[in-house]
């Protein structure tokens, strides 16, 4: 029998095609409010100036839990139910979103409807955008049989966030999306708040996540990283720094998620896989020493600017000299052929 070993690698290099298992690992994570809360105050900017417990305090409903504001730490082993919300679709389907909450705004009474996809497949840019405009178009609509969401008349309707994690793509990014709006003559009362209105009401987010998370200087891939793509004590190291208190249902979720980024490997396959690590290795600590020597090169480039600058300024300054010395002589000159002029006149 074959030797085999664990190799920890990137969750895209890793990625089985159509595998369940990883899928609602990925997704059991969402599902813990704490982190829940956690990937809001990393996405949204208006809730990164509090922290994980005020925003899920916030949270005003999730299936069989209804948040006291007034202790909020109650709920915090609290976990969101996959199977709530569900849509009935026109052919007599069901939808079954991840995460779809109410929150209140962190200022105001305003409510919005949250939801949250986390997807552990490639999928086409074609259907990647249909379910997203789908889940937004249904997320819109299941608010006509919400309590917390518009009344049949469409009295107030909630605005809608929306953030899709692509944890095993083959690029890094974000894409951002909401409503623009355009009217073709002057604007009056009406229009204005029609425009306004209609601008604020989406506002939805598709991270990309590969490998080269760890080089990003964007706090948001920082953070989906650390949560999706990394090993589970650095994922949980990561979580306890930013506020995360650790209970039952993330021990849970993180073992589950993070046993799946993990590969077991034979003989042959292991040795390519340690090479592959070790070249890698080695590839970034170049990388760290040409940035370094790049360094070394800005410096003395700098300090060479700064000389020839200073050359530059010393020769201004000698042909100046020489320019005057140059006129004196002239003047000289002048005045000796006129000396002699006059000698030569006087000896007559």
């Amino acid at each position: 029998m074959e030797e085999t070993i664990e190799i920890t690698t990137h969750a895209y290099d890793t990625a089985i095609a159509e595998d369940p298992y990883r899928d609602e690992n990925a997704k059991e994570l969402l599902q813990d409010i704490q982190i829940f809360a956690l990937v809001l105050k990393k996405t949204f900017s208006e809730y990164r100036p509090f922290s994980i417990q005020e925003i899920a305090s916030r949270i005003q409903y999730f299936k069989g839990v209804c948040p006291d504001p007034a202790d909020p730490e109650a709920f915090l082993d609290k976990s969101v139910d996959l199977s709530n919300p569900e849509v009935i679709t026109p052919d007599g389907t069901k939808t079954i979103y991840d995460n779809l909450v109410v929150i209140q705004d962190m200022v105001t009474d305003q409510l919005y409807f949250v939801h949250m996809e986390v997807n552990s497949k490639t999928l086409p840019p074609e259907i990647l955008v249909n379910r997203d405009l789908s889940y937004l178009a249904r997320e819109i609509y299941r608010q006509r049989s919400d309590p917390y969401g518009m009344k049949k008349n469409y009295v107030g309707l909630k605005a809608v966030k929306s953030l899709w994690i692509l944890p095993i793509s083959s690029r890094l990014g974000i894409l951002k999306k909401r409503f623009v709006t355009e009217y073709i003559r002057e604007e009056d009362d009406c229009i204005s708040t029609v425009r306004s209105r209609s601008e604020m009401m989406i506002d939805s987010r598709i991270v990309f996540l590969n490998e080269g998370w760890h080089n990003s200087g964007d706090g948001t891939i920082q953070a989906l990283g650390h949560l999706f793509d990394s090993d589970r004590k650095k994922a949980i190291d990561f979580m306890e720094r930013e506020g995360v208190k650790m209970t039952r249902t993330i021990e849970a979720a993180t073992e589950n998620y993070y046993d799946h980024h993990f590969r077991t490997l034979n003989r042959r396959d292991r040795k390519a896989a340690l090479e592959a690590q070790k070249q890698i290795r080695e590839y970034e600590k170049q990388n760290r020493e040409y940035e370094k020597q790049n360094r070394e090169y800005e410096k003395q480039n700098k300090e060479y600017a700064q000389q020839n600058k200073e050359y530059q300024q010393i020769l201004a300054r000698k042909d100046t000299e020489l320019s005057e010395t140059r006129t004196r002589l002239y003047a000289m000159e002048k005045a000796l052929a006129a000396a002699l002029a006059r000698l030569a006149e006087y000896e007559k």
